[in-house]
């Protein structure tokens, strides 16, 4: 699906942007993330994104961390339910 899309694709971009948060539960920095993303937005030619700052990033490390506390404690054969806050 995603070979078709060209490089100036919305869903294409968002995928990239996701794909560098990976980083993350294996303790990749904040900073490093931040800086990763910066660089793919430069190759790609993105326009720039204010709201993806070092802050939104610690954010989602933190809830990344609950989450996986979460799926830890998580007595095997239970199940683990996600709360999404819905701001709309």
């Amino acid at each position: 699906m995603l070979k078709d899309l060209g490089e100036d694709s919305e869903v294409l971009k968002i995928e990239k942007a996701v794909a560098i948060f990976q980083g993350l539960p294996k303790g990749r920095s904040a900073e490093s993330i931040v800086l990763a993303y910066h660089q793919q937005r430069e190759n790609f030619v993105w326009a720039e994104s204010r709201w993806f700052e070092r802050a939104f990033v610690d954010r989602i490390d933190q809830r990344l961390k609950r989450l996986v506390g979460q799926w830890k404690a998580t007595a095997y054969g239970s199940s683990m339910e996600l709360f999404w806050e819905y701001k709309g």
